[in-house]
């Protein structure tokens, strides 16, 4: 039986929060994989972007739901995701 996920990659974008709990978000990635399914993967980290930016008494700030980021806090947001969070 044909699927309308077949020859499709799977785009998932994970919250910085599902990393803080016992979701099993990751088994089901697991699950579509071991079907066939390309997927990618792309991971949040606002949660600890924004406690390290506070950490350096910069507020975080948005509009519309979206992070404004200037340049300092583009700086902070590459370390931390770039850094902290890819080497868990």
């Amino acid at each position: 039986m044909k699927s309308k996920l077949d020859n499709k990659t799977i785009v998932i974008k994970l919250g910085g929060s599902l990393f803080d709990t016992k979701d099993t978000t990751i088994e089901d990635i697991i699950y579509l994989q071991k079907q066939g399914h390309p997927i990618v993967v792309i991971h949040g980290g606002a949660n600890l972007v924004n406690k390290w930016l506070q950490k350096q008494n910069i507020s975080p700030q948005f509009y519309n739901g979206e992070r404004i980021t200037g340049k300092a806090e583009m700086e902070m947001v590459t370390a931390v995701i770039g850094g902290l969070m890819n080497k868990e």
